[in-house]
């Protein structure tokens, strides 16, 4: 494999920050420094997930996910605070996305040849009892 190489660690999370900031040809993102806008994600490293955590960046890319992220400011401003979005009624979206995707699987079922009941067309993976 002449010239090839593997990706590292780094060279992922690069990708999601200056890498990203690059594509967009901006200089003011994708890194902490004067002048750039303070957007920053803050990760709990605690979780067993991750196993022992001897760099953070390499934890992160290989084990690390969403659930891992307690805080993330935008332009200096919190939009994740404690893990949770402020102001956003999450109880309150999943009854909307339940009845929406009630509605989508009904729809389907009134397209389907026969009109199947929907326990034929969805089957658990295990039987219920």
């Amino acid at each position: 494999m002449d010239g090839a190489r593997v990706a590292t660690a780094a060279d992922f999370y690069d990708a999601a920050t200056i890498g990203g900031a690059q594509a967009l040809r901006r200089d003011d993102l994708g890194r902490l420094a004067p002048g750039a806008k303070a957007d920053i994600a803050v990760f709990d490293l605690a979780g067993f997930h991750l196993g022992q955590v001897t760099d953070p960046i390499k934890a992160l890319v290989i084990a690390g996910g969403g659930r891992d992220v307690t805080a993330v400011f935008v332009d200096g401003r919190p939009v994740v605070e404690a893990g949770t979005l402020p102001g956003i009624n999450l109880d309150g979206m999943r009854v909307r996305a339940d009845r929406q995707f009630r509605k989508a699987i009904e729809a389907h079922r009134q397209r389907a040849v026969g009109r199947p009941p929907l326990e034929a067309m969805f089957r658990p993976a295990y039987p219920l009892r």
